[in-house]
């Protein structure tokens, strides 16, 4: 089914895989499900990042204020010109050599020097910029209620038969949020539909940081295939996938000694039903990395390693009646945040999926 561009908004991307025996309505009808879903989507985002930015502006007031305007003002230029200083002594040939956490210690032992000539308390300042993201997030938690199982999976039986869907698939979908405050973000899709390969690398950079830099990256890749209803229910569903990698990767690097960060790293797998009943997609949570700290470091993470075998069991949260035709979409999602408060960061997560099989049946 083809559509153009006005019809959905510019982040989401899908094809409505063909079947002899779906109409024309069906297609359609999916195809406006799925878009109303991102637009409702796309709302919460915006208004989540809305209030994210309205608290963290009251906590930069709280930050200005305890300083005062003029020495707030004072510190970022005198920062500024420590940030110079530092890239002047990187410079080749010696500056191979340089110490990172020399460096650190002695613009921090500077910094405390600059605040302390100013009657202002150097700890009071420390405690307040280690605290200033304390529960603020951009991201929307998914409910993820979905199993997850290593090893092979033996299928129910049931007078519900089940039915199999393998690849080749014709159908895909995904979807993308990015927010943006002095980080850079970016996306690749691994996505091959009719090798029923799902797959997405996130990056998130913050190579100059500032006082509170925020990034976050929502996005989701699935193949697509059409099942018709036997029975009225809800509609549960069996994911079958092989890994072709799963790694969460993070570096970060203190710039001053007065410095705080969070990253979080998330992925799931995802089912959706497009059916008027079906409210929204049902997860199950994959892998999570998650680091909170100033301190210089890196990390390099293999939750699930090439070849392994994962399953997972998901249920729509709505029911469908007897001899309806719905698509249904099986794939990942990948939600990654970071937040720096005079940090740099370079976050990357690379998740890929072989969809061998997609087992269906209504719930008995």
């Amino acid at each position: 089914m083809a559509t153009s561009s006005k019809e959905f908004p510019p982040d989401l991307a899908f094809h409505v895989p063909y079947h002899p025996s779906v109409t024309e309505k069906d297609m359609r009808r999916a195809a406006e499900l799925l878009v109303d879903y991102e637009v409702r989507a796309a709302e919460t985002r915006k208004q989540n990042v809305k209030a994210f930015v309205t608290a963290l502006d009251r906590r930069r007031k709280k930050l200005r204020s305890l300083l005062g305007a003029e020495h707030h003002f004072a510190l970022q230029q005198f920062k500024g010109e420590l940030q110079l200083e530092a890239i002047n002594e990187k410079k080749p040939p010696f500056g191979v050599k340089t110490d990172q956490a020399a460096l650190v210690r002695i613009r921090s032992r500077r910094i405390t020097n600059f605040l302390s000539k100013r009657g202002i308390k150097p700890e009071v300042v420390r405690e307040t910029v280690a605290h200033l993201f304390d529960g603020l997030s951009l991201r929307t938690d998914v409910e993820a209620v979905g199993t997850l199982q290593l090893d092979e999976i033996v299928l129910p039986e049931d007078p519900n038969p089940w039915v199999a869907f393998t690849p080749p698939f014709t159908g895909y979908s995904s979807g993308y949020t990015e927010v943006t405050i002095g980080y850079r973000v970016s996306r690749e899709y691994l996505s091959d539909t009719p090798a029923g390969q799902v797959g997405l690398i996130i990056r998130l950079d913050d190579g100059n940081s500032g006082e509170s830099d925020s990034g976050a990256v929502y996005t989701d890749t699935q193949v697509s295939f059409w099942f018709q209803a036997p029975r009225a229910g809800l509609v549960e569903v069996v994911i079958d996938a092989q890994c072709g990698e799963g790694r969460h990767e993070l570096r970060l690097t203190n710039l001053w000694g007065f410095s705080s960060s969070s990253t979080t790293q998330r992925h799931f797998f995802m089912m959706r039903v497009h059916h008027p009943n079906v409210r929204n997609p049902s997860y199950s949570l994959a892998s999570e990395f998650k680091h909170d700290d100033d301190e210089d470091d890196s990390f390099n993470e293999q939750h699930f390693f090439p070849g392994q075998n994962v399953h997972t069991r998901l249920v729509s949260d709505g029911a469908i009646r007897a001899g309806e035709w719905v698509m249904i979409s099986a794939g990942c999602r990948t939600e990654d945040d970071s937040k720096a408060n005079d940090m740099n960061i370079h976050s990357k997560s690379t998740f890929v999926w072989f969809i061998k099989r997609v087992n269906v049946r209504m719930l008995e």
